[in-house]
């Protein structure tokens, strides 16, 4: 039996090729740059929320700019995969959480955390407000601090 080989989309590889580069270069985000750059050197205790149009680069972008991990929040499992991971001493059985000490943390899609579990989402942004690490937020819903905020 001879085998077809799968014909593949021109978007499918380049978007594999785009997720494969070592060096990501987005043009014209130099606003978007300095305010992540003035976050991440700041004082500033509150998380930082990226939002926008699926599509626009905004997990792309984060990942070029931070020094730290992204986790995922599309699924509970990649979720609690990053963080075990990623934060030393977490225990995914008993969501017994040792909050990390340094560093900074991004996590993609956020709002779909927020959904499923806001009180694992609100304990992100406590990370951040109690001063332990730096917090960015990424997601595709414009409105999720209204939605999901006291």
């Amino acid at each position: 039996v001879k085998q077809i080989p799968a014909l593949r989309c021109p978007f499918s590889i380049a978007r594999q090729e785009f997720h494969r580069s070592a060096e990501v270069r987005l043009v014209g985000r130099e606003r978007e740059r300095s305010a992540i750059h003035d976050y991440l050197h700041s004082n500033d205790t509150r998380a930082l929320y990226v939002c926008g149009t699926p599509g626009t680069g905004k997990t792309a972008f984060a990942s070029a700019e931070i020094k730290g991990p992204v986790i995922n929040c599309v699924s509970d499992r990649e979720f609690f995969d990053g963080l075990v991971r990623h934060v030393p001493g977490f225990c995914k059985e008993n969501v017994l959480i040792t909050r990390p000490s340094s560093g900074c943390f991004a996590f993609d899609e956020v709002d779909q955390l927020a959904e499923r579990h806001p009180r694992l989402f609100r304990m992100l942004l406590e990370w951040s407000r109690e001063g332990l690490v730096k917090v960015i937020c990424i997601a595709n819903t414009l409105d999720l601090t209204i939605k999901h905020l006291p």
